[in-house]
């Protein structure tokens, strides 16, 4: 036998118990208590920290506000920060300028809810929300566990011949969502200028973030660099130590590098969010209550059920559940009066679910809805019940007919969705199984119904908005109606460069050659390139989609930094570079001996003469094809030299494929002639030139 107050095999919480303790929630926004800190981050260089006290907090330039940030670039009331609900909220206050969080801009009038560790952009001040958690806390989202052994906050040097590389490591954990950053200082030990590169890894790219990831050191000379941690609010972010590499690589010396192993403690931490799906029942049709949690660690819920009236009875199984991390699950339940009315109207019975967590936050979330208790019998049947006697008789047949003639009720077998996670924009396809209805619909977060074709069978969704969004299926006959709902959760796609190669690299030096650039972008919608203008000589001005392969002719005078320009559709932007180095091309001599003339005919003056198996760098080719440029040796500047072309023998390239090379003044157009010494019997042939038509210029250049 059941004991007074409970039902279904749990316990029935007095509602007086409830309102005692959301009061104490409730109570916790006018203790006069930090909640949370704002630190100051002024362009030139000072820091400055304010404590989060007042329910209400003021950001702008004029005096009347609670942090007052005396720049132009700020509003006079710029933005507000205020406490509800157990939530930082801020929200902006139609200022000139904007706000950014976390690159993003803020709608104003849009209230946003902070989580911990954003960056905050009003002007040219950067803002860092920084929240206070203490044991007593009731906030829903929190870290959680128990903090392993003590971190290694040493600091790591790590010494080469040419230089040095110290390290300052995070001196605490990090929650997700929260910002802490590592110190990195190099030491140029040698006695020439030098260019560092700084490579991080052991976590995903999309978690940290280097101030600058090339440095350029004169001798003796120190740099700083810091690296700045921020690992992703999702269930996936597993807690526990990540190892961290930092790997410092000399341009003189790449085979000597600097590798520091620094230990990234991430913290586990609780979210919790909960919906209920019918939020107006009656004792006909049970309540569904959509739970998620949102947290990296499980988390052990405790339901109950509980009205001002105290009148209902609530019946939820199972009363005790468990979630994985980003688990969703739904618990029904069903609710009825204590004591049921005979007759009279229907009355409207507000009341909570509870979600009481059994880890060390402790939280009670309540969710509201709303019971119509219906009487047994309506309070109009006493005055038509005679009247309904008199046409029993004669309305038998007709009763019979309907009864025999009543369609059957719709019914919802099944409803599923082809993923329960998409990123905001992509499309989730409906499926489901129904019978017996004349109409079906289907609905997103209570929104404006969409009617399908009742025999179709799937539907196609666009998701957008980042949450959960419920999704339900509404299969009407008549005035009977049958429902099924899911839970689809949209989360923004990360902007994230997956791959970016070029394809040879290295390059020859003004040799014309084919090159393929490939790129995969997750999360972009448009992708451009700078830097291009350096190997083909035309800049792009051409948008491309966030993956593919681009082949391009180039001729590079020296190496190019080809850059990645990513765009996301809400204007975030990323940028990655890819160094494409340029070597000199090598030839040699197959002559015996060969003549070098100050232009490119034979009859112009001897410069020099060139053995058999002599290397030299040529830099372009004539308008006939049949004389090589010559680039002029390192730390010299002497006179133009032309070599035959057929007289040397270029390492991976044809002759023809140098750039072009306008001689300073035109030259008259000969062949040049097999000579018994120095060229021994070389004589140029001339290639097909048809597909060159070069225009002279009036001084001496290369054309490439």
């Amino acid at each position: 036998m059941r004991k007074p107050g409970e039902t279904g095999g749990q316990t029935q919480l007095p509602y007086g118990q409830v309102s005692d303790k959301l009061a104490a929630v409730q109570r916790r926004d006018t203790i006069i208590m930090a909640y949370g800190r704002i630190d100051v981050y002024w362009p030139d260089g000072p820091i400055e920290s304010y404590q989060l006290i007042k329910p209400s907090i003021g950001v702008g330039r004029s005096p009347g506000n609670d942090i007052v940030l005396d720049t132009t670039a700020v509003s006079r009331y710029h933005i507000s920060l205020t406490l509800k609900d157990q939530q930082i909220v801020l929200e902006d206050l139609d200022s000139v300028n904007g706000t950014y969080v976390d690159g993003a801009r803020v709608k104003p009038r849009d209230p946003l809810v902070l989580r911990g560790g954003e960056e905050i952009q009003l002007g040219d001040v950067r803002l860092v929300f920084k929240p206070e958690i203490d044991e007593d806390s009731l906030d829903v989202t929190r870290p959680i566990g128990i903090e392993p052994a003590p971190l290694d906050t040493r600091r790591i040097e790590i010494a080469q011949p040419a230089f040095k590389v110290e390290l300052d490591p995070p001196g605490q954990p990090v929650t997700p969502g929260a910002f802490i950053q590592a110190n990195v200082t190099i030491t140029n030990l040698s006695t020439e200028s030098q260019h560092y590169t700084i490579e991080v890894d052991g976590v995903p790219k999309e978690w940290l973030r280097l101030d600058r990831a090339q440095l350029d050191l004169e001798a003796n000379e120190d740099g700083y660099i810091v690296i700045n941690f921020k690992p992703l609010r999702r269930s996936e972010t597993a807690p526990g130590d990540y190892k961290v590499t930092l790997r410092v690589i000399s341009g003189s010396t790449p085979d000597q590098t600097a590798d520091a192993v620094m230990t990234l403690r991430v913290r586990s931490y609780s979210g919790f969010g909960m919906v209920l799906g019918t939020p107006r029942i009656d004792i006909a049709k049970p309540f569904d209550l959509h739970l998620h949690n949102q947290g990296s660690g499980p988390l052990g819920l405790q339901l109950s059920g509980a009205s001002p009236s105290e009148n209902l009875l609530f019946d939820i199984q199972p009363s005790r559940v468990t979630l994985g991390p980003g688990e969703h699950r739904t618990i029904y339940g069903h609710i009825r009066a204590k004591q049921r009315q005979l007759l009279g109207r229907s009355h409207e019975h507000r009341f909570d679910i509870l979600a009481h967590a059994q880890d060390a936050s402790g939280f009670l979330a309540p969710v509201q809805g709303t019971f119509i208790e219906q009487p047994a019998l309506p309070w109009w049947v006493p005055a038509v019940l005679v009247f309904f006697m008199v046409l029993l008789i004669a309305a038998g047949a007709l009763g019979m007919l309907a009864i025999v003639s009543h369609a059957a009720p719709p019914s919802i077998t099944s409803f599923t969705a082809s993923a329960q996670k998409v990123f905001d924009g992509e499309s989730v396809t409906l499926a489901w199984a129904s019978s017996g209805a004349t109409d079906v619909s289907l609905q997103i977060d209570n929104g404006q119904a969409v009617k399908v074709d009742p025999s179709a069978t799937a539907y196609t969704q666009t998701m957008s908005g980042v949450g959960d969004h419920v999704l339900q299926l509404v299969a009407a006959s008549g005035n009977q109606l049958a429902k099924q709902q899911l839970i689809v959760s949209v989360v923004a796609q990360a902007l994230k460069v997956n791959a970016f190669t070029v394809n040879p690299n290295p390059l020859l030096k003004n040799v014309k050659q084919t090159v393929a650039i490939t790129w995969n972008v997750d999360g972009a919608i448009s992708i451009s390139f700078l830097g291009l203008e350096a190997l083909n000589g035309k800049p792009d001005d051409v948008g491309h989609p966030p993956t593919g392969t681009m082949t391009i002719n180039a001729a590079p005078h020296g190496s190019v930094d080809l850059v990645l320009d990513a765009f996301a559709n809400d204007g975030r932007e990323l940028k990655q570079d890819v160094r494409i180095e340029a070597k000199d091309p090598v030839c040699k001599v197959t002559a015996a001996s060969v003549d070098l003339h100050s232009a490119p005919d034979s009859a112009a003056p001897v410069t020099r003469s060139l053995a058999s198996n002599g290397e030299v760098t040529p830099d372009g080719q004539d308008q006939s094809q049949l004389w090589v440029h010559l680039a002029p040796q390192a730390g010299t500047s002497g006179p133009a030299e032309w070599i035959v072309a057929n007289a040397l023998s270029c390492n991976g390239f044809a002759t023809t494929a140098l750039n072009l090379v306008i001689p300073t003044a035109p030259v008259a157009t000969s062949t040049p002639a097999a000579t018994a010494s120095p060229a021994e019997g070389v004589t140029p042939t001339a290639p097909d030139t048809s597909a060159q038509t070069p225009t002279p210029l009036a001084t001496s250049a290369l054309v490439g």
